[in-house]
């Protein structure tokens, strides 16, 4: 009778039993190194801790201990003490910053405002200085201006002709005075360089003005100021008060118009023979 060998199933089976055997004795032998090593800790640390009982035996008996915490907690008393009062002188300077900061504010807010009143007050104090000196100037002006209603003046039909005999006369005797009156500038730009001529000033040749004009009160009025050729080329239709660039070179122009109207009626000969034309 022949012996049989084993088969494979029970090789397996020898081999996983080997395995599971092999683990579980390395399991064991890990879990005695742990359990030898928890139970030097142990000691280790129970030894320790009586260590540290004794020593703190030792000492609180004779009182180095409670001195220590007492000090200790004096200590710590002090820090939380210091800390606080730093903070309470912290918060203390920054509500002193911010009371300055809103003063400072509150006091910029009042000088703004001061110097914006007195900046209306200002204004209102040049707006009324200007009106009084428009004022003024308006009274200057009415004291100076001539009438320019033609109905003021006695006008015969030569008189619409241009370089009629009146004109030639007042040529020859006051252009010269004109000129000199004017300061031989232009009446209108200031100019001296441009050449001159005579122009009708208050009333215009179309409405029978001459350089002269015979007021029904009966005396005469000087009706011409010298301008140069291209003033006198670009002043077209506009009135005398509108070719003229504000109201105080009005004033001026009206004043010198008034002295050339006193100097013709000082001139005797010059009126009798104008009114007897």
């Amino acid at each position: 009778m022949s012996r049989k060998g084993l088969g494979n199933n029970e090789i397996l089976a020898l081999l996983v039993l080997g395995i599971i055997y092999g683990i579980g004795y390395v399991i064991s032998v890990i879990f005695s190194f742990i359990a030898e090593a928890i139970e030097k800790f142990s000691k280790m640390v129970k030894n320790a801790v009586d260590q540290v009982n004794l020593f703190f035996l030792r000492y609180w008996d004779n009182g180095v201990i409670p001195v220590a915490l007492i000090i200790l907690l004096f200590i710590i008393i002090c820090v939380i003490v210091l800390i606080v009062a730093l903070k309470i002188k912290k918060q203390k300077k920054i509500r002193i910053e911010e009371d300055l900061r809103q003063k400072k504010i509150l006091e910029e807010q009042e000088q703004m405002e001061r110097e914006e009143l007195a900046l209306r007050e200002y204004i209102k104090e040049q707006e009324i200085l200007r009106e009084k000196e428009a004022e003024t100037l308006r009274k200057k002006i009415g004291r100076v201006r001539v009438s320019d209603d033609i109905q003021d003046y006695v006008i015969s039909r030569r008189d619409y002709a241009r370089g009629n005999e009146k004109e030639a006369i007042y040529r020859k005797r006051f252009m010269l005075d004109l000129l000199k009156v004017f300061g031989n500038k232009c009446a209108i730009c200031g100019r001296s360089d441009n050449g001159f001529d005579l122009d009708h000033f208050i009333i215009p040749k179309n409405y029978g003005g001459n350089f002269v004009l015979m007021h029904k009160d009966g005396y005469l009025v000087n009706n011409a100021v010298p301008l140069c050729q291209t003033c006198n080329r670009s002043k077209s239709d506009e009135s005398y008060e509108e070719i003229f660039a504000s109201e105080e070179e009005l004033y001026e122009v009206l004043k010198k118009n008034k002295k050339m109207t006193v100097m013709i009626n000082d001139d005797e000969d010059f009126c009798e023979t104008i009114k007897s034309l």
